[in-house]
């Protein structure tokens, strides 16, 4: 995965709960809705994501970007 690629799938994985959802079920197929392919390893590094801290993480940035309905620090 090129950097682009991975600066999509991770930001899409942030700010998607459905998506990271997804992702964190079925990694390959996720990443295929994107037309992104994934290497074994890059696969087995996201099925060692710990679900709890990739969510508490992703209401973090949602926070920053202001989609919880508060002010955005990042736009």
């Amino acid at each position: 995965m090129t950097d682009s690629e991975r600066a999509r799938l991770v930001g899409r994985a942030l700010l998607d709960d459905e998506f990271r959802s997804r992702l964190l079920a079925d990694p390959e197929q996720a990443a295929r809705s994107l037309r992104i392919t994934l290497l074994p390893r890059e696969v087995a590094g996201i099925k060692r994501l710990d679900p709890q801290t990739l969510a508490e993480v992703s209401g973090q940035v949602q926070q920053m970007a202001g989609r919880d309905g508060h002010p955005g620090v990042l736009w």
